[in-house]
């Protein structure tokens, strides 16, 4: 792309003309204030999502969670002994990083693959992963990460 340096700044991935098959839904998120908000399209509806949560909040589950799964490379014999409290350390994270980031929005439930577009500060998030109580989101959702929606556009 040409820098045109007296050209306003780029709309969020969400409200560019991102094309989706009906079985799609398209999550962007974003952090204003230090709080993470979303857009959604779903069909032809585009929806925002404000103040999910706190980006802290968000950093604080993330670095947990890599904690508990750096820990599971510790050794066999510490797996042997500990592997049920480390599951469920790492369990308890990915269901709250559902409940914050997935839970409230409207309007991907339905939609058979997501893509996501993770801002920076959500980037190591494992989407596919987070646990809804019953169930890993990859168990229902096929999830595709992207890192902008120009992504999306050279997919199709």
């Amino acid at each position: 792309p040409e820098y045109n340096p007296g050209a306003t700044r780029e709309k969020p991935a969400a409200d560019r003309d991102v094309p989706l098959r009906d079985d799609e839904g398209l999550v962007s998120y974003f952090e204003v204030d230090g709080a993470i908000s979303a857009f959604v399209r779903s069909g032809g509806n585009l929806s925002v999502a404000t103040d999910l949560a706190a980006a802290s909040d968000i950093q604080a589950a993330s670095e947990r969670l890599a904690y508990q799964w750096g820990r599971f490379r510790l050794g066999r014999d510490l797996m042997d002994r500990h592997a049920r409290l480390l599951l469920d350390d790492a369990m308890e994270d990915l269901h709250l990083l559902h409940g914050l980031l997935v839970a409230p929005l409207d309007g991907l439930s339905e939609k058979g693959t997501w893509i996501v577009i993770p801002s920076r500060s959500l980037a190591a998030i494992p989407f596919s992963a987070l646990f809804d109580g019953r169930r890993f989101q990859a168990e229902t959702t096929a999830i595709a990460v992207a890192p902008s929606g120009r992504s999306k556009i050279s997919m199709h």
